[in-house]
């Protein structure tokens, strides 16, 4: 799935915001999903299109 760079951005900037509500660190976020740390810094940077899977995770630990 490839976002156009606006709504990667966007995307970005809310997977960042949603962790720091729970005061979680990359690496905590990571271990949680079972997602590699370096993988969450690329998806935060705007670096890697999020894949379906990451997507479905995210939104169902996030409730969004």
């Amino acid at each position: 799935m490839d976002l156009n760079y606006d709504d990667l951005y966007n995307f970005s900037l809310r997977i960042k915001e949603e962790r720091l509500k729970l005061h979680l660190t990359q690496e905590a976020l990571s271990k949680k999903l079972g997602f590699a740390h370096n993988y969450i810094n690329q998806l935060e940077r705007a670096k890697r299109n999020p894949s379906v899977n990451a997507l479905i995770c995210l939104s169902e630990f996030f409730g969004v």
